[in-house]
C-alpha cells in the first residue's frame, strides 16, 4: 500500500497546503491567543520547519534553493505586510528569527535523513574470513 503512494507528489501537496494555512493564519487581524511564554516563536519555527521539509523532501533538485530564499524571503514580508496592513499586529524581529531557525532545522533534519538513508541503503561488508 505505502509504495502505491507517489511521496514526492505527496509532500508537494503537503507543502502547499501548509503555505496557504501559513499565509491565512499569519494574515488574521487578531494574533493567536498566547498558551506559552513565546508560543508564536514556537508556531514560527513549527511553520517553516515543516515548509522547509516540504521542499528538500519533494527532490526538487536546485531549484529547492531557490525555494528556501523564496521561505525566507516570505517570512521577511509576512511580518512587514502584518505590520503595515493589519492595525493590531506588528513586526517582530524574533519571529523572522524563528522563522530562520525554523528553515536551518528543517536542512538539518533533511541531510541527516538522507545521510542516514544512505547508510541504510549500502550493502554491508562482510568480515575477512
Amino acid at each position: 500500500m505505502l509504495r502505491s503512494i507517489n511521496w514526492l507528489y505527496a509532500w508537494r501537496c503537503f507543502g502547499v497546503l501548509a503555505f496557504l494555512a501559513m499565509l491565512l493564519a499569519g494574515m488574521r487581524a487578531e494574533p493567536f491567543p498566547q498558551v506559552i511564554s513565546h508560543f508564536d516563536k514556537l508556531l514560527h519555527f513549527s511553520a517553516f520547519f515543516v515548509l522547509c521539509l516540504a521542499v528538500m523532501f519533494s527532490r526538487l533538485g536546485p531549484i529547492a534553493c531557490v525555494w528556501l530564499l523564496f521561505l525566507f524571503g516570505f517570512g521577511v514580508a509576512i511580518e512587514y505586510g502584518q505590520d503595515l496592513m493589519l492595525p493590531r499586529r506588528t513586526a517582530d524581529a524574533l519571529d523572522v528569527v524563528a522563522n530562520t531557525a525554523g528553515i536551518l532545522a528543517g536542512l538539518l533534519v533533511s541531510f541527516l535523513s538522507r545521510v542516514v538513508a544512505g547508510r541504510i541503503s549500502q550493502p554491508r561488508r562482510q568480515p575477512c574470513e
